[in-house]
């Protein structure tokens, strides 16, 4: 039987590569109680009646509805949610902060408005921060009285961040910071009060700094006119001889890098969990209009080709779920046992924040991919009116495109993803060799026998064993070879990361409904999405895999592909019952099926 992590004991970042979780150690959306479901309420409710109604003068930037709307959402306490009490937030838990901004996805320029305030633009501050600073902005940042905006990409370095140019000196009088170079797509930028902005201290040690937009010598350049999010501020920051006190100087000289990427990990994890609430506001557009347009005499929704499409989107949007609060509350656990009796508090919690950078990355590239999956069909559903203007749908799509973009483009978090996995293994972090070796013990056939004859979902739950044990052997296989070239290798790198996303994702989708079940809720519909998105997710898992093996075991390439392929078992999943269950009641809710809106 495989091993069971405790529900009790604490989880580590990367150990769904490893074992099985027990579904009473994870936290899923049925577990949002009713204060958190009212926190959300708020938010959702301010979506609806201040911002909905004003997408049009936030589509053509009319001058202050932007900042002002972020302003209003400020006095009605949403901005604080993750501020501590002390310094005037709520110090809400990670859990409910993500359900609660989710609820801005229904607007996408005002969300990432929005998520430029509340995420990358504070986090730097929140824990990276003096008292000094912390005093200074976060009461404010709070209150919606500062906005800010995080600026980091240069013309010439993106997803390489190090590669900055931007140039800081000390003045001669050990007064001021003198910063020197050009940011370039700054979100917020027209309208911040403040700057995170990273420079290379004497060109060299890459560091960070609280810039606020009356410092002499900066300028920001005009609006960028863009393909999508056409309502959110995207401006260049320049900065020449920019005078900044030397107490804005955030952490430390030469660690810079580690406020951007611990800020871009829960940017990541941000980012993906609304992608996949953004997925669900796209479906219920596309289930009041297939309900409606008819062809043949018949609405479109009466089409299997187009149930199809609807099933799919549910079922990948429940994996989805599964993944973002199965994340958030293995981090707010992680958090609870941070004791400030064992040094800095922010620094234990930024390794909290580390330590889950795997998920955070496939939340990310899985989310934004949920997205641009829900939006392609959604105008295809639409037929050629999801190309007119005039209809919402063709907003979202240019929209969404941006964010397999975001927070490191999604091949960049799939190399990051592999190759972290690749040095937590060689540093034994992740215990690689000991399951391998225990790959070896079993043979081609492990004890599994009562996994499979689990009527809830145990043919799923076996293959996703075997396919963990797929996935170690080709990894095993990729560090031998490659060693550390591995990051090179990208060929190689991008399947691997697939792999491992699959394993998350189907794992997760199968925690919850067991979790489900085990509460005594009526899982039939969840088994069917479980299903669904694992027979699917399965036959691309053995596909890649297959596909794999030649690359890294040249000349001998048919012995390994009989090797592997034990562990490559085929779900015979019978998908039309399951899909024709999920539209059903996709369309008879007029939206995710899952979703409460309570």
């Amino acid at each position: 039987m495989t091993q069971h992590a405790d529900a009790n004991g604490p989880i580590e970042g990367g150990t769904f590569l490893l074992e099985e979780r027990a579904p009473s150690s994870i936290k899923t959306y049925e577990d949002l109680d009713e204060e958190q479901h009212a926190f959300a309420r708020t938010a959702r409710e301010f979506m609806e009646n201040e911002v909905l109604p004003r997408v049009a003068e936030i589509e053509v930037m009319k001058g202050g509805v932007l900042p002002g709307l972020l302003r209003q959402a400020g006095e009605i306490g949403l901005l604080m949610a993750d501020i501590p009490e002390e310094y005037g937030g709520l110090g809400l838990d990670k859990t409910t902060v993500g359900f609660v901004h989710a609820q801005t996805a229904c607007m996408p320029s005002f969300a990432v408005a929005f998520g430029g305030q509340v995420g990358i633009g504070t986090v730097p501050i929140l824990y990276f921060g003096t008292p000094q600073q912390k005093e200074k902005y976060l009461p404010r940042l709070a209150s919606g009285e500062l906005l800010t905006a995080y600026a980091l990409t240069e013309p010439n370095s993106g997803s390489d961040a190090l590669g900055a140019r931007t140039k800081a000196v000390l003045t001669e009088d050990g007064r001021h910071w003198r910063l020197d170079g050009t940011k370039q797509f700054i979100t917020n930028a027209g309208f911040a009060d403040i700057f995170i902005v990273f420079a290379k201290v004497d060109g060299e040690k890459f560091s960070c700094f609280i810039v606020e937009r009356d410092t002499p010598g900066l300028t920001v350049g005009p609006e960028e006119k863009k393909m999508g999010l056409r309502g959110s501020s995207t401006c260049t920051l320049i900065l020449e001889d920019a005078l900044v006190p030397r107490e804005n100087l955030l952490g430390e000289v030469g660690k810079g890098h580690v406020i951007a990427f611990n800020t871009l990990n829960l940017g990541r994890l941000k980012l993906g969990h609304k992608a996949i609430e953004r997925s669900k506001f796209v479906l219920g557009l596309a289930l009041s209009y297939i309900a409606q347009r008819k062809q043949f005499g018949k609405t479109l929704n009466s089409f299997g080709a187009i149930r199809k499409k609807v099933a799919r989107i549910v079922a990948e949007i429940y994996a989805g779920d599964a993944m973002a609060y199965r994340l958030l509350g293995d981090i707010d656990a992680a958090l609870s046992r941070i004791d400030p009796a064992k040094g800095d508090s922010d620094a234990q919690k930024v390794g909290v924040f580390a330590s889950f950078s795997l998920e955070a990355a496939i939340l990310k590239v899985l989310g934004t991919e949920i997205l641009a999956h829900a939006v392609d069909e959604g105008v295809q559903m639409f037929g050629g009116y999801g190309f007119i203007e005039e209809y919402p749908i063709e907003r979202f799509y240019r929209d969404s495109r941006v964010e397999r973009i975001f927070e490191g483009t999604n091949e960049i978090n799939r190399i990051l993803l592999v190759t972290t996995i690749a040095k937590r293994a060689m540093q034994g972090e992740l215990d690689l060799s000991g399951f391998l070796q225990k790959i070896e013990e079993e043979g081609a056939t492990p004890s599994l026998a009562s996994l499979r004859s689990d009527p809830l979902l145990g043919a799923e739950r076996y293959t996703l064993e075997m396919g963990r044990r797929a996935f170690a052997r080709l990894l095993s296989a990729a560090l031998e070879k490659y060693g550390s070239r591995l990051r090179e290798a990208q060929y190689v790198v991008e399947p691997l990361a697939d792999l491992a996303m699959t394993l998350y994702a189907v794992e997760s989708a199968i925690l919850r409904t067991r979790k489900m079940a085990e509460s005594g809720r009526d899982v039939s519909l969840a088994a069917s999405a479980t299903r669904l998105h694992a027979a699917l997710s399965f036959d691309r898992f053995a596909a890649r895999a297959m596909r794999l093996l030649p690359s890294l075991h040249e000349g001998e390439s048919k012995a390994q592909r009989e090797a592997l392929t034990p562990f490559l078992p085929w779900l015979e999943t019978d998908l039309v019952p399951l899909q024709e269950q999920l539209a059903l009641a996709a369309i008879e809710a007029n939206a995710h099926p899952f979703d409460r809106r309570a």
